[in-house]
């Protein structure tokens, strides 16, 4: 008897961490921004850290476009932002190309129901830490440094 309440609880145990584990990452892993200027400003605003950090803008378009020439309505605005360095591309990938699913690094620009207007991102400290190696010590410090730096464009005035 004592050995199957044991089993029980280590069961029970694990599926609660496991649960607990996984909504910590899933409120953790995408990091909202409130952006002080209004849509198109924000827009502008990244493109401008973006290239004024030295990192190239690989696209920059707005979803909306792209889903209306599919017939396909959306009603508040979405706006990515697709931005590189080549030099922390490449030595992530020199070690890990099956990452290379996650470049390049992305910024949302998007209204809410209430119009403010947001910035998500991906929490690459942490993905950097779930991959480890050269993950961890370029996104997780040399890109986020980078990233937390263009996000003040529209976060300060």
């Amino acid at each position: 008897m004592n050995a199957t309440l044991f089993v029980a609880g280590l069961v029970c145990g694990l599926v609660f961490t496991a649960g607990w584990v996984m909504a910590l990452m899933r409120a953790r892993m995408i990091q909202v921004h409130k952006s002080l200027y209004g849509f198109d400003e924000t827009v502008s605003r990244l493109e401008q850290a973006v290239l004024g950090a030295g990192w190239l803008l690989s696209d920059s378009k707005r979803m909306n476009d792209s889903f209306e020439k599919k017939q396909v309505f959306l009603a508040p605005k979405v706006h990515l932002i697709k931005l590189c360095e080549p030099h922390h591309a490449t030595e992530v990938l020199k070690d890990n190309r099956r990452v290379a699913c996650l470049m390049p690094c992305t910024f949302a620009v998007y209204e809410d129901d209430d119009g403010a207007v947001l910035v998500s991102k991906t929490n690459t400290r942490l993905m950097g830490r779930l991959f480890g190696g050269s993950m961890a010590r370029v996104m997780g410090g040399s890109v986020a440094k980078a990233e937390r730096a263009m996000l003040k464009a529209v976060l300060e005035r």
